[in-house]
């Protein structure tokens, strides 16, 4: 049901060119991101299924080097629970889990961040994250929440709100950098 095999495919391992590119002395980590199956669970695929395919996913990022895994965009609490039991199967590396609360103050399975941030942690997660999402004033309601919810760090990375449709159908944000730049400083 998921696509398998595919990583170890990649000419120039992603995670390789960024760790030669970056080695300079600085102090800087190398995270290697598995996103969303997109698909549901039962009917559609099994919890085995996922944490399988999770699992080859992570072993491909530590075996190219990487510091930290990054499993982000998440919608769902059993498929976060499948990514993060593949990526502990194979590394004992840091690992950020972060969701996306795109519908605003929840996912689009309904999940608030601070439940999500209690569960996360309750899971053993190193950073609870929040990523992508629908605006960054929502966005910024989430970290509030899940800075509630848990001690853990927090890993933040919004995108520039939901994106409309242009001329040649080329997707287009409405916020600037520097309105991203201002809430960034919030």
């Amino acid at each position: 049901m998921y696509r398998r095999g595919i990583l170890h495919l990649i000419p120039g391992r992603p995670e390789t060119i960024g760790k030669n590119t970056i080695d300079n002395g600085s102090a800087v980590l190398v995270g290697g991101s598995m996103g969303p199956t997109g698909h549901l669970f039962e009917p559609l695929g099994s919890h085995a299924d996922a944490v399988a395919a999770y699992a080859e996913q992570a072993r491909g990022l530590v075996e190219g080097g990487v510091d930290v895994l990054v499993i982000e965009t998440m919608f769902d609490m059993g498929e976060a629970t499948a990514a993060l039991e593949g990526a502990r199967s194979q590394t004992n590396l840091p690992i950020v889990c972060s969701f996306s609360y795109d519908m605003g103050a929840h996912t689009m399975m309904g999940l608030q961040p601070a439940q999500v941030a209690r569960e996360l942690t309750a899971l053993g997660v190193d950073v609870v994250g929040i990523n992508c999402g629908k605006s960054l004033q929502d966005n910024l309601a989430a970290l509030k929440a899940v800075r509630a919810a848990t001690a853990r760090p927090i890993w933040m990375k919004p995108n520039a709100g939901l994106p409309r449709m242009g001329p040649d159908d080329i997707a287009l944000y409405d916020v600037t950098p520097a309105d991203m730049g201002a809430q960034a400083r919030l």
